[in-house]
């Protein structure tokens, strides 16, 4: 079961948790973390059917991907109009798709697993099967539960990172090929729930203007970094990407505040 669809879906609660903050003191940017909150549960959809979803695409495309008879096309249906695009209509997407009409929210659920990453996933197969995702089958995953190798490298070629540093930020053993090239493979397991964190911090790197490839090489005197560079932190430890990720987003939100 890939980590990435419900790592998205978490992402756009965090952004309407934000969204409602700046509400509240009312503040710039509200509307533009709820639209990313809807960005990022569009993406989630994708990403259970087994398509690519990258922040690159626009909420247009997402839009249209969604199936007629999907549980969920008619709310997506309804937040095609900006003006639709509410705090609360965004949130009962991601409550809608979090939660399937299939689960009974009052059940009892068990916690979810962690993996070494500090990412969670669902409990059990009702989780991103009930999204549209395909179960494993024989032991394997299948290609909505797994991340082509290709699309990792075209991350690390725009954060200019090293081949065997990128190996070890989600921590691929094996190393290069014995051509010393890049090895190419399918991100499954802990591996794409790795690399799903990676993907975030580059959206949230993104989102505050901020270089990669400047801001990994830089020491931030902050927590989590406390005088590393980001780069090194992700290196050695497999929770780096969720802690940096926390603070990108404080820093953004204080901004935001800022900006009021």
């Amino acid at each position: 079961m890939s980590g990435e669809a419900p790592a998205l879906l978490r992402l756009a609660a965090g952004s309407l948790d934000d969204a409602r903050l700046l509400a509240e003191r009312r503040r710039p940017n509200e509307a533009v973390l709820t639209r990313l909150a809807l960005h990022q549960a569009l993406r989630a959809m994708s990403v259970a059917q087994g398509l690519d979803a990258g922040e690159d695409l626009r909420l247009e495309t997402l839009v249209r991907r969604v199936a007629p008879d999907h549980p969920q096309a008619a709310l997506v249906s309804r937040l095609r109009d900006e003006a639709a695009q509410t705090i609360a209509a965004v949130a009962d997407l991601v409550e809608a798709l979090s939660h399937p009409a299939s689960e009974p929210v009052a059940k009892p659920r068990p916690p979810p697993a962690r993996l070494e990453s500090g990412l969670e996933l669902g409990p059990g197969p009702t989780g991103l099967t009930a999204l549209g995702a395909s179960p494993q089958r024989d032991g394997r995953a299948t290609a909505a539960t797994s991340v082509p190798s290709a699309a990792f490298w075209t991350l690390m070629d725009r954060w200019q990172v090293p081949d065997l540093d990128a190996l070890a930020l989600i921590g691929h053993a094996g190393g290069l090929t014995k051509k010393g090239t890049r090895p190419r493979f399918r991100l499954e397991a802990t591996e794409a729930v790795r690399y799903a964190g990676l993907r975030a911090l580059d959206q949230a790197l993104e989102g505050l203007s901020l270089d990669p490839r400047r801001w990994l090489d830089t020491p931030q005197r902050s927590a989590p970094c406390r005088g590393a560079k980001p780069l090194e932190l992700l290196r050695r430890d497999a929770d780096a990407a969720r802690q940096l990720l926390h603070a990108l987003h404080r820093q953004g939100l204080e901004a935001g505040l800022r900006g009021g």
